[in-house]
């Protein structure tokens, strides 16, 4: 867990292990509204995408699961199947 700030107010954010490897103080964090999808621009310009949390499988399998994002973000949930091997 990280906690931002964010326009003056204190956030508990579970982010994935990639975000936390990549991410340092001082860069920012963009996070796109209704997405899986964020960017972390450092202070030099540089700018990466990653996603902004991994999806069990079981969650996106889950009926209250939103529909419109059950095929979204595939890949954040990869990990998921390579662990039950």
């Amino acid at each position: 867990m990280k906690v931002l700030k964010d326009n003056n107010e204190v956030l508990d954010v579970y982010l994935t292990e990639e975000l936390i490897k990549y991410i340092s103080v001082g860069d920012s964090l963009i996070k796109i509204k209704d997405e899986n999808i964020c960017h972390v621009k450092k202070p030099n310009g540089d700018k990466k995408e990653f996603y902004y949390i991994r999806i069990p499988l079981e969650n996106r399998n889950h009926w209250t699961f939103p529909k419109e994002w059950k095929n979204k973000w595939m890949e954040s949930s990869a990990w998921d199947t390579i662990q039950r091997r």
